[in-house]
Parts: C-alpha cells; sequence; structure tokens
C-alpha cells in the first residue's frame, strides 16, 4: 500500500471553523502553493489565513480544500486520547490510499 504525502501546518491557509466537537474543532484549510500577499504583509485571500509558523513571502494556494481536525496536545493527553487519534488518522490513511488508488 503507497504511503500518502505528509503535510505539515505551515502547508496551509486556514479558513473559517466547519464544526466543533468535545475536544477540538474543524477547520477548512487550502494546500499552499500560491497565494497573493498584500502590501501589508497579509494573505489577499478572502478569509483564508497564514498558520502562524508559515513564510510570509512566497505563498501559493492550489485551490485543494481540506478539513482539518485541531486538538490541543493538552486535551489529547488530559483524556487518554491517544490511542483513539492515532487509529483514527491510520483509518483516514487508509482511505486516502484506497481513494488515491481508484482514481488511477
Amino acid at each position: 500500500m503507497a504511503k500518502p504525502r505528509e503535510y505539515s501546518p505551515s502547508d496551509f491557509l486556514y479558513g473559517p471553523i466547519i464544526g466543533e466537537g468535545r475536544f477540538g474543532s474543524v477547520v477548512y484549510a487550502e494546500h499552499s502553493t500560491q497565494v497573493v500577499v498584500d502590501n501589508n504583509g497579509g494573505v489577499d485571500n478572502g478569509d483564508m489565513h497564514q498558520h502562524p509558523e508559515q513564510p510570509q513571502d512566497k505563498q501559493n494556494n492550489d485551490g485543494q480544500g481540506f478539513a482539518i481536525k485541531m486538538i490541543p496536545k493538552s486535551e489529547i493527553l488530559r483524556y487518554k486520547l491517544l490511542e483513539a487519534v492515532m487509529t483514527e488518522k491510520r483509518i483516514l490513511s487508509e482511505v486516502l490510499v484506497n481513494n488515491q488508488h481508484d482514481e488511477e
């Protein structure tokens, strides 16, 4: 089974919260490959904004949308959710790989 591409938080522009749960939020994000940066250093892309670690000079945006689940590490540890989070990540990775094979 092929391994899906690994992403980091700085690979995305983040938009509005699209869902909230007990332990975290789900936000809309777009993969960052080319976005216009305005004269004040801000991203000129509607409600989208950069992750704080994202470089300010060359941002890109190919328009591919993602739903990104954000759970603070402190909540994962406090509620002993590590096993559940890792299981969810594994299952979603398998679904992604299977979908990539179906598109080929």
